[in-house]
């Protein structure tokens, strides 16, 4: 399977895409930031749910937010670029609002990419189950 967009496994073990990256895909010609905040209002993405913010400043450096002392919301510290961790679901509602060849591409993908991941997992609990019988 090629790979479209880049998938990868979360710590807490879910399939995760960098909004970004699906965004380039897709080859949408509205702007990143434009698409992706149209997209968490329009069809009710949920913040720390569906999708994660990671701010960096002007040097590509992380900015963490630690709530009462530095806050996004105050400008205490100036966020140059917000990347959007997205979830494998959030992604395939994405592609498939697209509505043209590329995001009928992605969404496919997208579904294979889920199967991959069920078929390992399963495969790494009967593992795990055939060791504990033992």
């Amino acid at each position: 399977m090629e790979t479209l967009v880049k998938v990868w496994e979360t710590e807490k073990g879910n399939q995760a895409v960098n909004a970004r990256d699906l965004y380039n895909f897709l080859e949408n010609k509205s702007g990143f930031s434009h698409w992706i905040r149209d997209r968490i209002s329009q069809y009710g993405f949920i913040e720390n749910v569906d999708y994660y913010k990671l701010n960096y400043d002007q040097a590509g450096n992380s900015l963490i937010y630690c709530p009462g002392l530095n806050n996004p919301a105050n400008n205490s510290i100036p966020s140059n670029k917000v990347e959007y961790v997205i979830t494998i679901n959030m992604a395939k509602e994405l592609a498939m609002v697209e509505r043209n060849e590329k995001g009928k591409q992605a969404r496919l993908y997208f579904i294979q990419c889920e199967e991959k991941f069920k078929a390992a997992t399963l495969n790494n609990n009967s593992l795990d189950k055939q060791i504990q019988l033992e």
